[in-house]
């Protein structure tokens, strides 16, 4: 069975109400998928952690719990499952590809302006003051919207998930394993000084083993006195340092 066979039976289970039904399509479609990562050729660290994702723990007190925890398992797997599916001829050359992310990263302010600011059509059914309503709090919120806009072009790109028990907590990176390529989100806070931006996204430069890493800063608090200076100095070349590292800071807008 194929990745998009797969992720529409998984589809199919989420739909489905009654949760023993549910639960006993779940095992049928556990072992296909478990099958269909053996013969993908993906890496092993990468089959670890979709594998990590399919992992299910029944709460023997609870059915509602249960359900809803064998919810959270099928979709998190679909996720992580449906950008396997996307097809060759849908891929972008390295270099082009680099591009198109730097100009997602240096346009971000635009997605917010264009989304949240600009005016509504009076026929729109989502209003001006739902929008309104919607405020970036932190790195988390930024990181939400930065793979809203990367998915429907590069499908396969996620957002980490990593814990001390392996099966919960949020990072705020997006990879995109086809390009080699990872994405660390910052949002500026109230008590954060420059100098702890930059150890912060300093480590980070080499932390990460990717080819290419960017850094998206979306400086909420106006922190970063010098942009174009606080850019090139994290900047790092392949050639050089081993690996490529690009800053983008994105002046707050205002929601």
């Amino acid at each position: 069975m194929g990745i998009e066979a797969i992720c529409r039976w998984g589809e199919e289970i989420l739909a489905c109400r009654d949760y023993l039904s549910a639960k006993e399509q779940f095992g049928d479609w556990q072992r296909e998928v478990k099958s269909a990562l053996d013969g993908s050729g993906l890496p092993e660290s990468r089959k670890r952690e979709i594998g990590v994702k399919l992992h299910f723990v029944e709460n023997e007190f609870s059915v509602e719990d249960s359900k809803r925890e064998l919810d959270r398992t099928i979709r998190g797997t679909v996720e992580a499952l449906g950008g396997l599916a996307q097809r060759p001829e849908e891929s972008f050359p390295g270099p082009m590809a680099e591009l198109i992310i730097q100009k997602i990263l240096r346009n971000f302010y635009l997605y917010v302006r264009t989304m949240y600011q600009a005016e509504v059509h009076k026929k729109a059914s989502i209003g001006k003051e739902l929008l309104e309503q919607i405020q970036i709090g932190n790195e988390y919120d930024v990181q939400r919207m930065l793979l809203a806009i990367i998915r429907p072009v590069f499908p396969a790109a996620r957002a980490e998930v990593v814990s001390d028990n392996g099966y919960s907590g949020m990072r705020c990176d997006l990879y995109i394993d086809e390009y080699d390529l990872a994405i660390e989100v910052k949002c500026t806070r109230k008590n954060m000084t420059e100098k702890m931006l930059t150890e912060q996204l300093g480590a980070d430069g080499f932390l990460y083993d990717y080819h290419t890493i960017y850094m998206l800063i979306y400086d909420k608090e106006g922190i970063v006195e010098n942009p174009a200076a606080f850019e090139n100095m994290l900047k790092r070349e392949y050639d050089r340092d081993g690996r490529q590292v690009r800053a983008f800071v994105i002046e707050p807008a205002t929601l």
